[in-house]
């Protein structure tokens, strides 16, 4: 039994330093710029509010509050100025991000969303390769979101991959045809 507890100390202490500089809301004024299942998950766990959200969202919803911490991070990285902090909140921010995929089940509803989160903070922090398997993934777990392949074909032609930003609009037109963002894109290729 000593053995496991040694063992765990050094994974406890990977995942406080991954998550050690997120930012989580605190008041009306941050959850007004996140969804709503952000301040019912702050609430009391007996609150309607907080019983509604985990009916509707599952055994899961008990892990979102990483996932909201980390769309907080990002709005408050969109919002500074200086370089050096924007870039160290993104990272925080994908840290807690990708808290939820992996302690939740593969299965959850919001995954394909968190990926495409992920994607897009990746994006701000300049890692293309990584945005693009981000959104990969999210298109993986969810082909009928016309997001994550909008955002892949502005990171192909970042990349000057022409021809795969145009194939992965066409993709997502094949399971959305009538995407407004996914026509709209792909207008620039005729």
């Amino acid at each position: 039994m000593r053995q496991k507890k040694v063992r765990l100390l050094p994974l406890l202490f990977i995942a406080c330093i991954r998550n050690a500089a997120a930012d989580y809301p605190k008041t009306d004024a941050d959850y007004a710029f996140l969804p709503p299942y952000c301040k019912a998950r702050a609430s009391d766990q007996k609150s309607p509010d907080y019983q509604s959200w985990n009916r509707k969202l599952g055994d899961d919803f008990i892990h979102i509050h990483h996932y909201c911490a980390g769309l907080h991070t990002m709005n408050l990285a969109f919002r500074t100025h200086d370089e050096a902090e924007k870039q160290s909140k993104y990272r925080a921010a994908v840290g807690d991000l990708l808290y939820v995929p992996d302690h939740a089940s593969p299965t959850f509803k919001l995954m394909p969303k968190i990926f495409y989160d992920v994607g897009q903070a990746y994006q701000f922090m300049g890692e293309i390769d990584d945005a693009i398997a981000a959104n990969l993934k999210s298109i993986s777990l969810d082909k009928n979101n016309s997001f994550p392949y909008a955002a892949l074909s502005s990171l192909y032609q970042r990349k000057n991959m022409k021809a795969e930003a145009k194939t992965i609009l066409e993709k997502g037109l094949e399971h959305n045809p009538n995407s407004k963002i996914l026509l709209k894109r792909m207008k620039n290729f005729k």
